[in-house]
């Protein structure tokens, strides 16, 4: 029986099973890796949201932007340079087909809430719909990964997606637009308080050999 040219090839197949396996077996070795900058990324978090909360009045787009584009950059900076040396202690390659495989499900949603928020952002000047939306993505991004990653993530996950999800209906169902300052405690609240609580949880966690 031939097979059809859209159908995915034994070897593809293959291959495809080898990434998601090896997705599996170092799930704890990415769950140790993540909580160091998930504490740094909370804690600057908190910094970032507690200067602009005790500066209400100025809070202005450009400067709210600057800053968690700069906390986003450290943050993301501090994990690259981790799953490096984690990759370069297993002796692999990096970035390795598994990093590329979980950056590739979680790239839509993230994305997508990204740029929306910066629409909200810049075109609008409403910061509470650009850190709902960012919460929204963020949240789906790593839910994405639930065939494959630890439980702690699809946990982090589905706490964005309920914050979220009630930051979109407070923007619905509010009486008055919500301020800056809301803006600020939102991020504060979810970028800092859910993952400092995440790196917490997983800062002891060792990396279980794969079978």
């Amino acid at each position: 029986m031939s097979q059809s040219p859209d159908s995915p090839n034994t070897d593809e197949v293959q291959d495809n099973l080898r990434v998601i396996r090896g997705l599996m077996e170092r799930a704890t070795i990415y769950r140790a890796v993540s909580s160091a900058p998930a504490l740094l990324g909370g804690l600057l978090s908190l910094a970032v949201a507690g200067y602009f909360l005790a500066r209400p009045v100025s809070i202005s787009t450009t400067a709210f932007l600057g800053a968690w584009l700069a906390v986003l950059a450290v943050t993301g900076l501090a994990n690259t340079v981790l799953l490096r040396r984690e990759a370069a202690a297993r002796g692999a390659a990096f970035p390795s087909a598994q990093t590329r495989h979980g950056l590739a499900a979680m790239a839509p949603a993230m994305g997508c809430g990204f740029a929306i928020g910066l629409v909200f952002a810049w075109r609008w000047e409403s910061l509470p719909a650009c850190v709902v939306a960012w919460g929204l993505g963020y949240g789906l991004g790593l839910l994405a990964t639930s065939s494959f990653a630890p439980g702690s993530i699809r946990r982090l996950g589905a706490a964005f997606l309920l914050a979220g999800g009630a930051g979109f209906a407070w923007l619905a169902f509010a009486a008055a637009p919500p301020s800056p300052a809301a803006a600020c405690a939102f991020m504060g609240a979810t970028f800092g308080g859910f993952h400092l609580v995440y790196g917490l949880l997983t800062r002891g966690t060792r990396a279980e050999p794969a079978p």
